[in-house]
Formats: C-alpha cells, sequence, structure tokens
C-alpha cells in the first residue's frame, strides 16, 4: 500500500479525485480508521460535472495518522477513446504528499479501480 507522509503541524489535509482522458464516471471517497473497521469519512463524486473533486480531510491532523484513504472508482470507457486513468492525491500546503493511481486501455463498457493510500503522520 503507498503512504503519505504528512505534517501533524501544517495545513489541512486535501484527498484530490483525478481523472484522466475525459472520461465520464463517479467514486466514492472513504477515510478507513486506523486499526478499525470503522469509516470516519465518506464523500461521493463524479467526473461529469465540474465540481470540485478535493476533500479537507477531518482535523485535528494528528488524529489521521495511520488512517488508510480509499478511492473507488468507476469510469465509462468512451470509443474511440479507450484508455483512462484514475488518480487518489494526498495534498498538504499546496505540496502533493503521495497517492495512488491506475491506468490502462480497455475496451469494455466500464473499469472500476479501488485505490488505496496510508496517512503517516511521522511521530504522530
Amino acid at each position: 500500500m503507498k503512504t503519505a507522509t504528512f505534517n501533524p503541524s501544517g495545513g489541512p489535509i486535501i484527498a484530490e479525485i483525478r481523472s484522466g482522458f475525459a472520461q465520464p464516471g463517479s467514486y466514492t471517497l472513504l477515510l478507513w480508521e486506523a486499526n478499525a473497521n470503522l469509516v470516519v469519512m465518506k464523500r461521493d463524486g463524479n467526473f461529469i460535472n465540474t465540481a470540485d473533486d478535493a476533500y479537507k480531510l477531518p482535523q485535528p491532523n494528528e488524529h489521521n495518522h495511520g488512517r488508510i484513504v480509499e478511492c473507488i472508482a468507476t469510469v465509462v470507457i468512451t470509443p474511440p477513446i479507450k484508455d483512462y486513468q484514475v488518480e487518489l492525491a494526498i495534498m498538504q500546503d499546496g505540496n502533493e504528499l503521495g497517492g495512488d493511481s491506475a491506468s490502462a486501455s480497455d475496451a469494455s463498457g466500464t473499469v472500476t479501480v479501488d485505490l488505496y493510500v496510508q496517512l503517516d503522520g511521522g511521530a504522530a
């Protein structure tokens, strides 16, 4: 699993979902509690409108240490374009701290990806 190290005393941690190649689709963003089957935050969105696909994680930041950010996304393959790319980026104070992505070429109707990033607050 990918890891993103954040500054516990820095600005808000932001999870941003991106889709490339202009493929429409939707996603669910989940923030899992560390070492528990508990969802701390859930957001739904899509790549069809112009709404922002970036979400501030709960504060204080140190509570996010060990939590897992998950993005389950489905994109529709719209011929003639067969390529897709979905990214989950973790940001803080204007810097990208890490993330996960999936990309390929597929001729089927839809593609679902599941991306994960574990948050590390250093000595938090």
